[in-house]
């Protein structure tokens, strides 16, 4: 289901038009990090954690760009889209257990991912993050809090 279908027009409303700016400047304070369970792998060193219909909705839209060690979490979510954002991005589909069930690398601007049926969390990286980390589905994955 994407990332927007269950939620109600309600908590738009509740959280107001600030929440939206929140999403994009509050990768500087993100505090989480996402590595894998076996290889402990770092994938992102910074992740925020976009659970609410207005972060998930906004998500990366209007920014420039992405360091390569940032990341942004939409929860829950099964598919995405890339409109009106300006750079491609590589996508990480998890499911509740955070194992990796789809990898989706340089998903250009102004397209839809596929909708990934088993996805509860989806993990939107700067194109090119995942390239040569050697990620495979059926991976797991943990956002661990940075000590």
């Amino acid at each position: 289901m994407p990332c927007n279908a269950q939620d109600s027009l309600g908590e738009v409303v509740q959280h107001g038009i600030f929440d939206i700016m929140n999403v994009n400047s509050s990768l500087e304070g993100a505090r989480n990090m996402l590595i894998t369970e076996n290889k402990e792998i770092i994938i992102a060193r910074k992740v925020i954690i976009a659970d609410t219909f207005l972060r998930r909705f906004v998500g990366l839209m209007g920014k420039l760009s992405l360091a390569s060690h940032e990341a942004l979490m939409l929860v829950p979510c099964s598919q995405v889209h890339t409109m009106f954002m300006f750079f491609p991005l590589d996508l990480l589909f998890l499911d509740e257990d955070m194992v990796i069930v789809k990898i989706v690398y340089h998903l250009r601007p102004f397209s839809i991912s596929p909708n990934v049926k088993n996805a509860k969390y989806v993990v939107e990286m700067k194109s090119g993050t995942l390239e040569g980390l050697e990620l495979k589905e059926g991976e797991r994955v943990i956002l661990n809090p940075k000590y």
